[in-house]
């Protein structure tokens, strides 16, 4: 317990720090600076709620991979074929089999930690995005409040804060025409967990825009071969190695869905089976084709908010349309909902409810045992918001009042 307490306070005073750097922290009076920083610490405080407990994917796999490695040698055991999850997250176990804590724990405080970053990247983009940073604050702390990012790590002991802050954090330097970040950002999230994948088509977008260029890709092979290094250099073989990403694709090849409400949640008990998965792959892979070639057309008429739209678009239908999806696929969604959701809240935040409440019901499904509503309603809601933010779209690329291929104002602190 008086290690959690520590980390706890090392989180809360590294985060007060790099709120009060960036230029995010309200310094209007004291009595709003304590009641930010009360907010914070409550939002930590209500996670360590949670670190006794044992998820099915704890007990059955990630205890497990840890004592492996500590049977192993430690990292000298990313020789072996232990778990899995790519290299990057592997090597965390790793190390957690050298330190006398109880690895529970260490995982979720580097999922915690995570938290926190997602948090800043939500917020650094909002803020990009609007250029209010009252609504950058607001969507920091809606972050962390998300009931799905906040069970996800601290109960769940899941991995999906780490994925997707680097994701969120590339989408962020992608807008704000840093592309060399942008792109080692997206790399790095790919190469830690496939799902890094929801995202990725922004690349193609950006490109079209002009955020990126051709040549900035060349850096993502090259972020990826140094993230599988280690393992390389354990001694396992590269092929090897390399194959652990595409196993991921095929791991509940035998399920057409995992408690999900997406597509297929409509589809259960129906068959044929491989018709129906086949086909989602095919649907998946139109809407990202059709989409790329709606955003060229349109290249000139996609400022930041607009861009922003489209990524919302491929965290829900991306998910939404693939099959053999788990609960916490729609984790992206989640956290981008409420980033457009706090970019204009008083019309957007249906989008934002929307899209949690069917990933919560999904979550309590697998950890509390029942869905509060049933799988195939809570279908709809996802498909729902994801209708909604396209009209936004079609509304706004439709306007005169268009800021062209994003040319923000960009301040020094964004810059960074």
């Amino acid at each position: 317990m008086l290690f959690i307490i520590a980390a706890v306070n090392v989180i809360f005073v590294f985060t007060v720090l790099y709120l009060e750097h960036a230029g995010f922290t309200p310094w209007s009076d004291n009595a709003t600076y304590l009641a930010f920083a009360i907010v914070i610490m409550a939002a930590l405080l209500l996670r360590t709620c949670f670190f006794d407990f044992v998820s099915f994917d704890y007990r059955d796999f990630l205890s497990g991979w840890v004592e492996q490695f500590r049977q192993n040698g430690g990292i000298a055991g990313l020789s072996q074929s232990i778990g899995d999850y790519n290299v990057p997250y592997m090597l965390l176990l790793a190390l957690f089999s050298y330190i006398p804590v109880n690895d529970l724990f260490l995982i979720k405080i580097v999922s915690v930690i995570f938290d926190v970053i997602l948090a800043c990247g939500i917020m650094r983009l909002v803020n990009l995005v609007t250029g209010k940073k009252k609504y950058a604050i607001a969507a920091f702390i809606v972050t962390l409040y998300l009931p799905t990012v906040l069970l996800n790590s601290a109960c769940w002991g899941q991995c999906d804060s780490v994925v997707f802050a680097f994701s969120v954090f590339g989408l962020f330097y992608g807008l704000n025409r840093n592309p060399v970040k942008c792109v080692i950002m997206f790399a790095i999230g790919f190469s830690i967990k496939i799902t890094g994948v929801f995202l990725l088509p922004m690349l193609l977008i950006l490109l079209f825009c002009g955020k990126i260029k051709l040549r900035h890709l060349a850096v993502f092979p090259v972020v990826f071969a140094v993230m599988i290094l280690p393992a390389i250099l354990a001694g396992r073989p590269v092929l090897e190695v390399l194959s652990i990403t595409l196993a991921q694709t095929s791991l509940y090849d035998g399920y057409l869905q995992l408690n999900t409400p997406n597509l297929f949640a409509f589809l259960l008990g129906t068959a044929p089976f491989e018709s129906f998965k086949h086909a989602g792959m095919l649907i998946s892979g139109v809407f990202i084709v059709v989409m790329s070639a709606v955003a060229f057309r349109l290249r000139d008429r996609l400022g930041n908010p607009e861009l922003l739209m489209i990524a919302v678009l491929f965290s829900i239908c991306i998910p939404y349309l693939l099959p053999s999806m788990h609960e916490r696929y729609f984790y992206l969604a989640d956290v981008l909902a409420a980033a457009y959701a706090c970019t204009q809240l008083r019309t957007r935040w249906i989008v934002a409810a929307l899209v949690v409440v069917a990933s919560f019901n999904s979550y309590n499904a697998y950890l509390f045992g029942g869905y509060v509503i049933e799988l195939k309603h809570a279908a709809i809601l996802p498909l729902a918001a994801a209708v909604i933010v396209g009209y936004q779209l079609f509304k706004t690329t439709r306007s005169d009042a268009i800021t062209k291929c994003g040319k923000p104002e960009i301040t020094k602190s964004d810059r960074d």
